[in-house]
């Protein structure tokens, strides 16, 4: 798949790519060539191009299309739009032995485009439903990028659930080369731990603030029937929160510590 974007008329067909769209292109062209990937797309591209000068390839199959499409580039000054996620975007999604991928799925643009979406990302999407990568185009840079990564956090290891959780997702069957094996997981156990953080561990603010606003009333009203045992349960349990909060701190601040490094 190939998309374009353009936001001014096409140049007549004998104008030349001016100077800083290809400059653009070499500097994309080299940073991805960079890249092992790259370098497997680049000879892919090289043998593409030797079968369009011969006109054919091994099996006497003619390839048309790639010097069209180079001239419809140079034609309307287009450049690719930088992704980001995954590099190869197709895959034949056949068995190990025999699967294949490939960066097939590209966006195209000319530089009246790029001048008017300066912060412009394009995210090559996991492969799902379809054998080809969906392409998100993000118009807005600030808000896609800015999500807080994941970590694991050493205040889940005060609570009881926390070694079951990971002991269960660690159990589950993979197969396929040992470093997959292990990668999926660890993917795995990821997605769990931000689950059951979510749905069991929960908001250490609001749990610090609701047993802060529960223990406050019960001294209030100490007096009452029951209220000095719930006062005791209340205290033990703040004190398992507030270390809690201490070890997450701790952990923040190391974090911090280290980027300024």
């Amino acid at each position: 798949m190939v998309s374009f974007f353009l936001n001014d008329a096409p140049l007549p067909k004998d104008q030349e790519i001016d100077d800083s769209l290809k400059r653009k292109r070499d500097e994309d062209d080299q940073e991805e060539s960079e890249t092992e990937g790259g370098r497997a797309v680049k000879r892919r591209l090289e043998n593409l191009a030797m079968v369009e000068k011969n006109g054919e390839d091994n099996n006497n199959t003619v390839v048309v299309g790639a010097e069209t499409l180079r001239e419809c580039l140079n034609q309307y000054r287009l450049a690719k739009v930088k992704a980001k996620g995954l590099h190869f975007t197709w895959s034949n999604r056949r068995g190990e032995n025999e699967i294949t991928w490939e960066r097939l799925d590209r966006a195209f643009a000319n530089p009246k485009w790029f001048e008017l979406n300066e912060n412009v990302v394009l995210e090559n999407l996991p492969i799902n439903v379809s054998d080809h990568s969906p392409l998100l185009l993000c118009l807005e840079k600030s808000k896609m990028f800015n999500k807080r990564p994941y970590r694991f956090e050493l205040m889940w290891t005060t609570h009881p659930q926390c070694e079951k959780v990971i002991t269960n997702a660690w159990k589950i069957n993979a197969n396929g080369y040992a470093a997959f094996r292990l990668m999926r997981k660890i993917g795995t156990t990821k997605e769990k731990l931000k689950l059951w953080n979510r749905e069991v561990f929960g908001d250490l603010a609001k749990r610090k603030m609701e047993l802060e606003i529960e223990l406050a009333a019960t001294e209030q009203n100490i007096e009452n029937p029951g209220n000095f045992e719930k006062e005791a349960t209340l205290r033990r349990d703040l004190e398992v929160v507030l270390e809690q909060e201490h070890l997450m701190w701790m952990q923040k601040s190391r974090a911090n510590w280290m980027k300024l490094l």
